[in-house]
């Protein structure tokens, strides 16, 4: 699937209607707070994409996993340093904003804070303090009472390190209800659960010998039923995958 087939594939929400979104994702050397940057990659829902890689970050940090798995994979000729990249991704960035602002609020080390205090409002709490008035709060975390997660219990990938607070819709509105913002939407767009349930199966690594629903499903009926099995799932909620929009007053 190429990237305007995966901007189709995602459905906009009502409340972010006539909002210009970026999906980042990047690579580091690590996940501590010495870390630097490898790689970075933007796209937009309309498919315009910027992809860079960095000359300049630190090569005593490197792992056996991240020289097998990304650096093998990486035109060194074409790597720039870090100023070069911020210039062209700043480029990138003004040129799809337009007219408008693109505001964007990062809560990776509140997460620290939240995972080692245990205490889930800090972020929220401090969020609308930097948010306009009117302005958006988008969340987007697994769901715990997704199919993918119930069907897999301790096998799914999203149990991690990354991830030490678990959330369902109901928890998640709940929260942000209670930190004085008010709801717009909570859905789950996800489109994988389905094929990651059938993938495990098809490995070995998960058996459905007791649920012969979900093996006519998954396996026997995989071309008819598959997508909209899947479908049934995103549109009641049901995905493992989920986002919330919320408002400040």
């Amino acid at each position: 699937m190429n990237k305007s087939e995966m901007a189709h594939e995602f459905e906009m929400p009502s409340a972010l209607e006539g909002c210009k979104i970026v999906f980042l994702d990047t690579e580091f050397t690590g996940e501590h707070a010495t870390a630097t940057l490898v790689s970075i990659g933007l796209c937009t829902l309309d498919g315009r994409s910027f992809y860079a890689t960095f000359n300049d970050y630190d090569e005593t940090q490197i792992t056996d996993w991240l020289r097998e798995n990304v650096l093998v994979r990486i035109e060194r000729t074409s790597s720039v340093s870090s100023a070069e990249g911020y210039q062209r991704m700043r480029a990138f960035l003004d040129e799809y904003a337009g007219e408008d602002r693109l505001y964007v609020v990062t809560a990776g080390l509140a997460q620290d804070v939240i995972h080692a205090e245990g205490n889930e409002n800090v972020i929220i709490h401090q969020c609308p303090s930097d948010t306009k008035t009117g302005g958006l709060l988008i969340l987007t975390c697994p769901n715990v009472k997704g199919f993918e997660v119930q069907a897999l219990k301790g096998k799914s990938t999203t149990f991690d390190i990354e991830h030490l607070n678990y959330f369902h819709p109901d928890s998640l509105s709940r929260l942000v209800e209670s930190c004085g913002l008010r709801l717009l939407e909570v859905f789950t767009p996800g489109k994988l659960d389905a094929d990651i349930v059938r993938n495990q199966v098809l490995s070995g690594e998960h058996s459905l010998d007791k649920d012969r629903f979900l093996n006519m499903i998954l396996i026997e009926n995989w071309e008819t039923l598959g997508d909209r099995f899947q479908d049934f799932l995103t549109e009641n909620s049901l995905s493992s995958h989920m986002w919330l929009v919320a408002k400040k007053k």
